[in-house]
């Protein structure tokens, strides 16, 4: 069997569709990646993976519809909420941009099932185009099913062009949320898959401080690989003053960020550029971060306390539901102090919170049984 992964650029997109791909692989079967730009995620994971669209600025795209995100991020800090349709214009112009490479690919390789991330509307595309099912990979706490109905309404000129006829519903959705945290958007348009997260974020030669449990509590701070530079560095500067005189070991990921302006650093931090974050998950006591779904599932999966300080999109929402869990802390970069590092390592409710969480996600079918299920649907057998 073949199956085609379509996806929109992004780590975040990416990163948590891996498990599944190998997944599939392990149990004999081809795999081929659609995106664009860096291909580094999927190669790196030991799979193939096609830039349907080089050159491709999706930075640009989004900056063509800055204005429909005027005053969200305010209406999200105050009330957070799934609220997909600003967005839907954006993804569905990436979709059309990567839509001639990926059925190009599609109508050669020819696969037998199409999996995608919700906001991608190449994948149903490729679906109605070739007659193929399509199954939608959740990555997030909320799937709404109704933005990938609305990406596919707003290609509607796209199908026609390729003589796909209409946006057909997917025949499958796969939901990472764990059952006490998921957030029902709209009616589900497919039967609902739960899946068990399994944290991917690359391979690397660990060096040995990474798998030794420190002497004294590790704090894990990380803001994520869209990097907003100058308000990050603004946030790990006030954070680092903070944990200065705290009992604790602090790393910071750094990612592509300059860390330069942080020099020098406390004796208790020391800072990194990259670092498999699931490896790092399995000595820290607490971990801050900017609210991304992959880093608070990760945290989740290892039972480990969080601390959110959510910067835009659906952060806002991942930070009120890991909150509202008990699972961890959400509050504005702003209001953080040094109790709250404390109460972040200390509070025992939240990490009882969490440890139930993590044993939640635990009991969820692995990847390897969903791959089972979508051998059978496609052989007709688990529709």
């Amino acid at each position: 069997m073949r199956i085609l992964f379509c996806t929109t650029p992004g780590h975040g997109h990416v990163l948590p569709m891996l498990p599944t791909a190998w997944a599939l692989r392990s149990a004999g079967h081809e795999v081929l990646f659609t995106t664009s730009g860096p291909a580094g995620p999927v190669t790196g994971a030991g799979l193939h993976v096609v830039d349907v669209a080089p050159g491709l600025d999706v930075g640009a795209i989004f900056g063509r519809h800055f204005a429909s995100f005027s005053g969200y991020a305010d209406a999200q800090r105050s009330t957070p909420r799934v609220d997909f349709e600003p967005f839907v214009p954006v993804f569905a112009e990436i979709s059309d941009a990567m839509a001639d490479g990926t059925l190009e690919v599609a109508r050669r390789w020819r696969p037998d099932l199409v999996l995608h991330t919700n906001e991608q509307g190449t994948g149903p595309l490729v679906g109605a185009a070739l007659g193929i099912p399509s199954v939608v990979h959740g990555y997030a706490f909320a799937t709404p099913m109704s933005a990938t109905l609305a990406v596919g309404e707003h290609m509607a000129a796209t199908y026609t062009r390729h003589g796909a006829g209409a946006y057909k519903a997917p025949a499958a959705q796969l939901d990472l949320a764990p059952p006490s945290m998921r957030v029902d958007v709209d009616r589900p348009a497919a039967p609902v898959w739960p899946m068990r997260t399994v944290p991917y974020n690359g391979g690397a030669a660990l060096e040995p401080w990474l798998t030794r449990r420190p002497e004294r509590p590790r704090i894990v701070m990380t803001l994520g690989t869209a990097n907003r530079e100058q308000d990050n560095i603004r946030v790990l500067a006030r954070l680092v003053e903070l944990a200065a005189g705290l009992p604790v070991e602090v790393v910071l990921l750094l990612g592509n960020l300059d860390g330069g302006s942080l020099a020098p650093l406390p004796d208790n931090v020391r800072a990194y550029g990259w670092v498999p974050l699931h490896v790092l998950l399995d000595t820290c006591a607490g971990l801050v971060h900017h609210g991304g779904a992959g880093t608070a599932l990760a945290c989740l999966a290892a039972a480990v306390p969080q601390l959110i300080l959510a910067q835009s999109g659906d952060q806002f929402l991942n930070g009120a539901v890991v909150r509202d869990r008990g699972a961890g802390i959400f509050l504005d970069s702003d209001e953080v102090d040094a109790d709250t590092l404390h109460r972040l390592i200390a509070d025992e409710g939240i990490a009882a919170a969490a440890r139930q969480v993590s044993a939640e996600i635990a009991a969820l079918p692995s990847p390897a049984e969903i791959a089972v299920r979508l051998t059978d649907l496609v052989h007709g057998e688990g529709r």
